[in-house]
């Protein structure tokens, strides 16, 4: 058995009349409902408190960049911490999040000078570097220095996130990188996967906010580890694409029937998350609505500069030929003017090379 208790509100009082020998759970009937089960329950009440203790470290937190990944990422920690401060270059992506309840920040600097935690979800590093070292950027033009917390989720080049912690901390900015995996309706349900890189302290005191936004905040190790690791699960992704991008065509061209094929993919044990977001949309010629070819190549530049490390110690980039090879399929598909198609689109040059259509 299981003792629960009430944690009391701010007009409650704490039920003391449970026996001392059961182990005891206490939670806020505000937050949990009773029908829910004790797990999640326990879950839930973790998460919350965890979130309401480290938010007495930091007095205002925001968000910059609330985009297809930025928006369900801000929703999802203004309902958590219970307020923030955004912006955007979108005034009407702002407007949304304003009608929830957030702050409006008018520009970087305003977030730079009264928030002490600020997470940032933009396109590149060329946006992130405006947007920290610009004339009116957070850094110079505001009174950022010796309180701001930066966590960006962008994704970028590994070494980028390094150089921009290496330059914030000469303001007395910290600045650690976190990028997320998941595609937007994920962001919108609050379960990506995060990946930190930073320090083990800066980590458990930011951990609480991420979990906002994602299931179970992953420790990847110092500044730039975060970058590493989403590019090799990224790199991983790309080659099931390509991989299918490649193989169903062939299959086609064998004669084997298309709808026996599509079933295949999607309940053998080729099956995969790619095979089930991009199999169905393949098939009805769908190519937009993710992310395009040229927007995610970012990817690529981070597998590279993990070769480059690795030839530092005499490896040859021809040593990882799978990964290699995506990569020219990849950019053949860019030359061949995808670039603002998503990755399926890869699909193309197969079906012009062996003369079949996959639909």
């Amino acid at each position: 058995m299981t003792n629960f208790l009430a944690y009391p509100g701010p007009h409650e009082e704490l039920l003391t009349d449970a026996s001392p020998e059961l182990p005891t759970v206490r939670f806020h009937w505000s937050m949990i409902n009773l029908n829910t089960s004790y797990k999640s329950a326990k879950s839930e009440l973790s998460t919350k408190r965890s979130l309401t203790e480290t938010c007495m470290q930091w007095e205002k937190t925001g968000f910059i960049g609330l985009g297809q990944m930025g928006h369900g990422m801000a929703l999802n920690l203004l309902k958590t911490n219970g307020q923030l401060a955004v912006h955007d270059i979108d005034t009407s992506r702002t407007a949304l999040l304003v009608e929830q309840g957030a702050e409006l920040a008018d520009t970087p600097a305003q977030m730079g000078n009264e928030c002490d935690l600020l997470f940032l979800c933009l396109p590149s590093s060329k946006e992130v570097d405006s947007l920290l070292f610009g004339d009116a950027g957070l850094v110079n033009g505001g009174n950022a220095a010796g309180k701001l917390t930066i966590v960006d989720t962008t994704t970028l080049p590994s070494q980028d996130a390094v150089t921009f912690a290496e330059r914030a901390k000469q303001y007395g900015v910290d600045y650690f990188d976190s990028p997320v995996s998941g595609l937007p309706k994920r962001a919108d349900e609050g379960s990506l996967t995060i990946m930190f890189g930073g320090t083990e302290n800066a980590f458990s005191r930011i951990s609480p906010y991420l979990a906002s936004m994602g299931n179970n905040p992953i420790y990847c190790g110092v500044t730039g580890s975060g970058q590493a690791m989403k590019s090799i699960n990224n790199i991983i992704y790309n080659i099931n694409i390509a991989a299918l991008c490649e193989v169903i065509p062939l299959a086609l061209k064998s004669g084997l029937d298309k709808e026996a094929v599509t079933r295949v993919v999607l309940d053998g044990s080729s099956r995969s998350f790619a095979s089930e977001h991009f199999v169905p949309k393949m098939k009805q010629r769908i190519f937009d609505g993710d992310f395009s070819l040229q927007s995610a190549y970012k990817d690529i530049e981070n597998f590279r500069s993990l070769i480059a490390k690795a030839g530092d110690a005499g490896v040859k980039e021809d040593s990882f030929p799978l990964s290699t090879a995506m990569t020219s399929v990849y950019e053949h598909a860019l030359q061949a003017g995808h670039g603002e198609e998503a990755k399926s689109s890869m699909i193309k040059q197969y079906e012009s090379l062996l003369d079949v259509e996959y639909s």
